[in-house]
């Protein structure tokens, strides 16, 4: 046993050392760190494998690659990693462990200090250039408390955040997000971004519902990687980050201890710019993506370069489709001879064995068009691939389902037509077969026996003729209105009265007890007086209702109107905060009832949080009522409030049911308006006269796009309350010019 003595063995080999050797080559032992049984196990063939086929789910489901697995050029730039990037002013990066006695002061610990020598850097790498050329700017924190124009002018193009220990928060790393990647690359491209990340650490800093909120409202769709993970699969953590870290190394041992923060800016923004050019970020992906490609793959799905270890026979064995080279079963040849009985005996025997039994109904066959014939011999000898057809023709398509008909039947039409034949074939499906399924009856047998009845669509005439028949049919369920809108005079009557329902609400939510509220306290905004805030949760509404009250003094009716018009070119759009543009569509009514259809477009508010949106509404122009009161109001052109109350009228329907503008998130202003009440016996007297006037606003209005409701309710509270100061400040701002 003494042969395995290692403490022994250990101070021997110490003894030794000291005796024969020079003390610069002495050794110690400062606190190894071992590595955890997690972290040793964790990178292996099985979870790589796993990551890489989920990412290749993820590909073809955002329509980055095609059906083979090869990116397509035109989208790659779609694919994005982010890491971060530590640069410390240390002279070295050892890790403790066994080293030289001559280094034993110079190692450093294995996690950095917090100390003003440390900025981080946080860089986005797409898998291709982005269009036009664009650029995602870097984003680094400095280790100060804040920023100053200094560091701007070393690196205008970059964000810079400050933070005490020089690392990256979550806050920051959201902000980095909405900056360097969303704004940049929303000017380009409008379709989901898949972005490939770490979680940020044992803390998940970078995960955060700040984060995933801003991942839901401008279709950022995530992807962490597992742990340890990064080092092995993250394309930055590749060639990038290694060009950095040769890059830093050598700077460094250029300025020794005499290097300050400014200057470690200017320089590792050049180590940037040197690191992220597109031949390294190309190496980055090929590391990270050829070592795993699949033996099932054709290409590399990154960087599309051809895979050499393609296996055929292991691909088709693992592929989905139909397969090619079936072959009818062949029948039995029988020799010919005498037997003891004949075939015709036989025969006769069978047909009187089978009358007796029950007859069974038959089922019609669906009328498929003939299968392609399997690939000759020969043809499947040269090793061509096969043709686009011949793939084409791989696909199953069930017909008990509703998906699979339509799928089924876009197919029989050219390429070219699909994108009209599918909303008509959905509605044929949906609307004329469907309703006619039975338990005795399956959608397949009621598809084949439609089929039969138009011959199979099997030639263009047919085909042609079906789908216009559909048309004309479809089109008298779905109408789509024309941009130029035109209401017939029932349709405006319909409209002013669901408009009067809704001052009628809004009448009635102002005159109600304080006790009906769910919640009401005191707020404070300057120059106005008593000012409250209403809450209520109104039943079968997600997002609660809001009024802002406040008693606004020495002010004319004319100035309120003014102030709180929504219109093309209203005074509103040169000073509330939230309204960017506002578009009239449609005046109707006459008289003291009128009416507009409005398109709003709003700007970002709380703080990015809910993004510019489209709003559509019906508004009632202000009408002075009996009682003195002024009141105006609009209803969401999609609000249930608006929309339960139209379904006699089909255009309105189909004018409520138009999806929102390109590349636009609508919201739904449910319920909105400004009531003025007067006070005193001025603001009685005439609208130029100045008096005492509350005004009321309310707003029930939900932001959609997947925002959550306690920041839609926050962003409905600023909007009321930034109209209220600004407003205030504007009405200011006229009375000292006019005075």
């Amino acid at each position: 046993m003494d042969d395995f003595d290692v403490p022994s063995r250990w101070e021997t080999f110490r003894q030794w050392v000291k005796a024969t050797q020079p003390k610069s080559e002495w050794l110690t032992v400062a606190k190894l760190k071992a590595r955890s049984p997690v972290e040793a196990t964790a990178c292996n063939a099985e979870t790589i494998t796993k990551t890489y086929n989920e990412w290749e789910a993820l590909l073809r489901e955002l329509g980055i690659s095609d059906s083979d697995g090869r990116i397509k050029a035109d989208q790659a730039h779609r694919v994005i990693v982010v890491d971060e990037k530590g640069f410390s002013q240390r002279a070295d990066n050892l890790s403790k462990g066994v080293i030289s006695n001559s280094l034993k002061n110079k190692a450093s610990t294995m996690t950095s200090t917090a100390t003003w020598e440390h900025i981080t850097c946080t860089s986005w790498l797409p898998l291709a250039p982005l269009p036009s050329k664009v650029v995602l700017p870097c984003g680094i924190v400095v280790p100060t408390k804040g920023t100053n124009d200094t560091m701007k002018q070393i690196w205008p193009e970059a964000c810079i955040e400050g933070n005490s220990g020089g690392s990256s928060t979550s806050s920051i790393f959201c902000l980095f997000l909405l900056k360097c990647l969303i704004e940049p690359m929303r000017k380009v491209e409008e379709k989901e971004i898949l972005l490939i990340m770490d979680s940020g650490g044992g803390a998940y800093m970078h995960l955060s519902w700040q984060f995933l909120s801003l991942c839901e409202t401008h279709r950022i769709r995530p992807y962490m990687l597992r742990g340890y993970l990064t080092r092995a699969l993250c394309a930055l953590d590749q060639e990038p980050h290694a060009c950095m870290a040769r890059l830093w190394s050598a700077f460094k041992g250029k300025w020794k201890n005499n290097l300050n923060m400014y200057q470690a800016l200017q320089a590792i923004r050049e180590i940037t710019q040197e690191s992220l050019t597109e031949q390294r970020a190309a190496a980055g992906w090929a590391r990270a993506c050829q070592v795993w490609v699949l033996a099932t793959s054709k290409y590399c799905q990154n960087c599309s370069i051809p895979n050499e270890n393609f296996e055929k026979g292991t691909y088709e064995v693992h592929r989905d489709g139909k397969r090619s080279g079936w072959k009818s079963a062949s029948e039995v040849e029988v020799p010919e001879g005498d037997t003891s009985f004949s075939r015709e005996a036989v025969t006769d025997l069978l047909a009187e064995l089978r009358s007796r039994t029950k007859k069974q109904k038959t089922s019609d066959s669906a009328a498929l068009p003939p299968s392609k014939e399997p690939e000759s011999g020969a043809a499947a000898a040269s090793g061509k691939e096969p043709s686009a057809e011949v793939n084409e023709s791989d696909q199953e398509w069930d017909l008990n389902t509703c998906d699979g008909c339509v799928r089924y039947l876009a197919s029989l039409f050219a390429k070219e037509r699909r994108e009209r034949v599918r909303p008509v074939a959905d509605f044929f499906v949906r609307e004329h077969l469907q309703p006619q399924v039975r338990k005795s009856m399956p959608l397949y047998k009621i598809m084949s026996a439609e089929l039969k009845k138009v011959g199979g669509l099997k030639n263009t005439q047919a085909r042609t003729k079906w789908l216009e028949a559909w048309e004309e049919n479809r089109k008298c369920r779905f109408v789509r209105p024309s941009k130029e809108l035109h209401l017939s005079q029932r349709d405006e009557a319909l409209l002013l009265s669901v408009l009067d329902g809704g001052v009628a609400n809004l009448q009635k939510w102002t005159q109600a007890p304080a006790s009906w509220w769910d919640d009401s306290r005191q707020i404070r905004i300057s120059g106005l007086k008593d000012c409250m805030h209403y809450i209520k949760r109104l039943e079968g509404f997600p997002i609660k209702l809001q009024m802002v009250t406040a008693v606004w003094e020495e002010v004319a009716l004319d100035d309120l109107l003014v102030l709180s018009e929504a219109s093309d070119n209203c005074l509103k759009l040169t000073f509330d905060p939230v309204i960017d543009t506002m578009t009239t569509r449609l005046h109707f009514g006459g008289g003291i009832r009128k009416g507009r259809v409005l398109r709003t477009m709003t700007r970002p508010t709380l703080m990015g949080i809910i993004q510019a949106r489209e709003v559509d509404s019906v508004l009632r122009e202000p009408e002075i009522m009996a009682d003195g009161w002024v009141v105006g109001g609009g209803l969401g052109l999609q609000s249930p409030l608006l929309v339960d109350k139209i379904q006699e009228s089909e255009y309105l329907k189909a004018l409520a049911a138009v999806p929102p503008s390109k590349g636009k998130v609508r919201a739904i202003d449910h319920t909105s308006g400004y009531l003025f009440q007067p006070l005193d016996d001025a603001a009685r007297s005439a609208s130029s006269a100045k008096g005492t006037w509350k005004v009321h606003y309310i707003l029930l209005s939900e932001a959609g796009g997947g925002v959550p409701l306690w920041a839609a309710e926050k962003g409905v509270l600023k909007a009321i309350i930034d109209w209220y100061t600004a407003a205030h400040k504007e009405w200011v701002r006229r009375q000292t010019v006019s005075g």
